[in-house]
């Protein structure tokens, strides 16, 4: 069958059997994608090994597609656990770890501390920012030394 569109699927513990994997792949799997955010990277190398090998008992070929995790920021202490953030609201990321214990508001906006030194250099007015595994999303407008601000764009519990 000539198809303009793949089938793709994420391979992981519930799919990693070589029966499931087999039907899968007779079904039309064109593309088994591994997620490296969970698992070890010997369980990955063992589901390749599978997927090779189905792929040539089968005679079907089975492209593998790693979707790697960007680095991963953290944002430090909050009074109280967390902050809820309102779309529209601004808010200030500061590069001080300790920051929001110390002053949990600057001008009026929630101060968001985060562990990125230089973060003020890392960022331009207009990038997005997602957080928490992209629940939340925000727009830099603009940066100091030490800080950022930003407009909520997604908002909800942090």
């Amino acid at each position: 069958m000539n198809r303009m569109s793949k089938i793709v699927a994420t391979i992981g513990p519930a799919s990693q059997d070589r029966e499931i994997l087999s039907s899968m792949i007779c079904a039309g799997l064109d593309v088994a994608r591994l997620n490296f955010s969970h698992g070890t990277y010997e369980e990955h190398g063992q589901r390749i090994q599978l997927i090779r090998a189905l792929s040539v008992e089968l005679n079907k070929p089975v492209t593998i597609l790693q979707d790697l995790q960007g680095p991963k920021l953290r944002v430090g202490n909050l009074p109280g656990g967390s902050v809820l953030l309102t779309p529209g609201e601004y808010i200030v990321l500061s590069s001080r770890p300790d920051a929001a214990m110390q002053e949990p508001r600057y001008a009026g906006k929630d101060i968001i501390p985060f562990d990125v030194p230089d973060l003020e250099n890392s960022v331009t007015p207009g990038n997005r920012i997602l957080m928490d595994d992209g629940a939340l999303e925000i727009e830099v407008v603009g940066t100091s030394p030490n800080s950022v601000e930003a407009r909520v764009i997604l908002g909800g519990p942090l």
